[in-house]
């Protein structure tokens, strides 16, 4: 069953998988020279800010009002770390069938991961348009916290809490968009192991 998202931001639709990916395949996901720090059951839950997206006309040019977030989805991701070449943690967000996301790893167990796609075609908005997805939130340990091992690996990691936000725009040469763009996809974001 295809997401109602998928149609609008195929990045969050990487994510947006309607049954979990088998363990054994995303853990291979993570770069050479990282380790695993778990596989996760990631749900997100939409939220309603002034600015979401929805579609506004149909084919036949009527007036509609009609949400193009699914309000939850799940999927399986697995976490993976690592060193920066200036001895820096890095935490790896990887989804089957959608790559690997990148990110330095807060004094605070912070990430932020971010990705782009411009001129993106065949959704249900009828326009090209330019996606930016962002991905903030912070990883934690049976006791809260969460500190890298000197190799980098986080092996007490046991959650993952954060928002993920595709933020859509028309294309330079969109034209005779059917949703409200320039709009935002907002979703509050839980993983456990």
């Amino acid at each position: 069953m295809e997401s109602p998202l998928r149609k609008v931001a195929p990045l969050l639709a990487a994510l947006a998988f309607s049954s979990l990916a088998c363990p054994d395949t995303i853990g291979q996901l993570c770069p050479t020279g990282t380790s695993t720090a778990g596989q996760f059951t990631v749900t997100l839950t939409l939220q309603h800010p002034p600015d979401t997206c929805a579609i506004t006309q149909d084919a036949d040019g009527g007036a509609l009002d009609g949400s193009l977030g699914a309000e939850s989805q799940k999927f399986g991701a697995t976490l993976c770390s690592g060193l920066a070449g200036d001895g820096g943690a890095l935490v790896y967000l990887a989804v089957l069938n959608h790559g690997t996301r990148q990110s330095p790893l807060g004094a605070d167990a912070g990430f932020m991961f971010s990705s782009s796609s411009t001129s993106v075609l065949g959704t249900a908005c009828n326009c090209a348009l330019d996606i930016n997805e962002s991905i903030n939130g912070n990883l934690y340990g049976p006791d809260g916290g969460v500190s890298p091992d000197a190799d980098g690996g986080l092996a007490n990691v046991v959650a993952i809490g954060g928002t993920l936000v595709d933020r859509v725009a028309p294309s330079s040469d969109a034209g005779g968009c059917w949703c409200n763009v320039p709009c935002a996809l907002s979703y509050s974001l839980s993983g456990q192991k």
